[in-house]
């Protein structure tokens, strides 16, 4: 995991770190960098700088309180499902933090709408009404593909048979499959941004396929790295990326990035389903 120096240089401008991603056909308030750089921070152990990235995108909607509130539901649930990856102390201290700064920066009907259940699930998938360990299982499926039974075997393996159906019922069920705030496409996305700024290389290699799988394209994987990298210099955190030696191709130098899927081994492009083994991926 990285960790951040003494000083404590400017939060990198969220403007700034949007630009590396394609607009949201629903609006701007619906942009996954906001989650993205969230959930960065709380791998960065930077989970107090929080309340500054919230004043950031709350600025961006000062006089739209309907997207304000979409802005901070979104924010807060990318806390919440990176909350068993990271560390539920830190999880809780950076929701609290949120909170907070709403209540003291935010007008009493954006806070009152982060009160209310949240709206019906609008994907219409069956998953989201299953029960928690058939929709994980059904998550986790898709997440590793044909490498699904060996990924929950050896989580079992190393945990005297605690992890697998942990993971499947809890963190994927409960948690991951939970799509009326954010999607599974972008879930997938948050789970693999999460590993690759806490550090963990295996898992966020797993990670970066499962994402494929979910939905996300090689050029949003690859501005999911290019955020990391951005926030890790700005806020002098080392993040060994050098090191992880599957994000080569995130440098650019002959990679299609935006390739559908059919990419070679090891490439942004190609799927799990086929090609490298999402060995140590939770």
């Amino acid at each position: 995991m990285g960790s951040v120096s003494a000083s404590c240089p400017a939060l990198p401008d969220i403007g700034d770190l949007s630009s590396l991603f394609p607009e949201d056909c629903r609006g701007s308030e619906y942009r996954i960098v906001h989650v993205y750089a969230s959930v960065t921070l709380l791998a960065f152990g930077a989970e107090k700088r929080i309340p500054e990235l919230w004043q950031q995108i709350a600025q961006l909607y000062a006089k739209n309180e309907a997207a304000q509130a979409t802005a901070a539901a979104r924010l807060r649930e990318g806390l919440v499902k990176a909350s068993p990856l990271i560390g539920f102390p830190r999880a809780i201290n950076a929701l609290a933090a949120l909170r907070t700064c709403i209540q003291q920066t935010s007008s009493p009907s954006v806070q009152s709408s982060l009160q209310s259940p949240a709206p019906p699930a609008c994907h219409g998938l069956p998953c989201s009404l299953a029960k928690p360990t058939q929709r994980g299982q059904t998550l986790f499926d898709q997440t590793y593909g044909q490498h699904a039974q060996r990924v929950r075997q050896n989580l079992d393996d190393i945990s005297g048979d605690a992890l697998g159906g942990f993971a499947v019922r809890c963190i994927y069920g409960e948690l991951l499959a939970e799509e009326r705030v954010l999607s599974a496409k972008e879930s997938a996305g948050l789970v693999f941004i999460t590993c690759l700024a806490a550090g963990a290389g295996p898992q966020a290699k797993g990670h970066m396929y499962g994402a494929r799988n979910l939905g996300n394209s090689g050029e949003e994987i690859a501005a999911a790295v290019q955020l990391v990298r951005r926030m890790a210099e700005g806020l002098e955190v080392r993040v060994d990326l050098e090191e992880m030696d599957f994000l080569k191709k995130a440098n650019g130098t002959g990679i299609r990035l935006g390739d559908s899927g059919a990419g070679t081994d090891g490439d942004i492009g190609a799927r799990s389903k086929d090609g490298d083994s999402p060995s140590g991926a939770k």
